[in-house]
């Protein structure tokens, strides 16, 4: 409950920083009052991006406030959790959930070569092997692209093994990966 109370203090602060509005150190209370005040009959549109939040109740409680805005506006989350998709859709009419695609293989290998691979490394057939490997993993998610060929730009070969063995065990690469 508080930890919720927090992400939702937190977020509220966001929207009205982001609307040039002073936050200070207001209540909860306040800043809803706030954020109320701010987005009634003005038509904004919000972005959450990579919500992971799966409780229910306070979700509710934020579209609540969420409310007052005028007619056309829009709150868009991105999340890979279809329990959290059902959600924020709730009982909302309009709401609608888009299944995105990975990137194609082609683009997959472009951007992961552009972030992984040193200049002298495109030249090394192995590490290309392993490197694709490594990318079989990413399941197309820019984000795990980004993520594992920035952390194998500096390795060398046996890092990117190290790399290889971690993703080949299930182990989260967020977590484990440096080990």
């Amino acid at each position: 409950e508080n930890k919720n109370n927090m992400v939702k203090e937190v977020l509220i602060q966001k929207i009205l920083k982001s609307a040039n509005e002073e936050c200070g150190n207001l209540e909860m209370d306040q800043l809803q009052n706030r954020l109320r005040t701010r987005l009634d009959g003005k038509r904004y549109i919000l972005v959450l991006d990579d919500v992971w939040n799966e409780n229910r109740e306070e979700w509710i409680k934020l579209k609540e406030l969420l409310m007052g805005g005028a007619r056309g506006s829009k709150i868009v989350v991105t999340t890979r959790s279809e329990k959290v998709a059902l959600i924020m859709m709730g009982n909302i009419a309009s709401a609608a959930a888009y299944h995105l695609k990975g990137l194609s293989e082609d683009d997959c290998w472009s951007l992961f070569k552009e972030l992984a691979f040193r200049p002298e490394q495109l030249e090394n057939p192995s590490l290309l092997k392993i490197g694709k490997e490594i990318l079989k993993k990413c399941g197309g998610v820019p984000l795990a692209i980004r993520t594992v060929g920035s952390l194998l730009y500096l390795k060398d070969t046996e890092g990117w093994l190290i790399v290889k063995d971690k993703l080949s065990s299930g182990k989260s690469y967020f977590t484990h990966i440096e080990g």
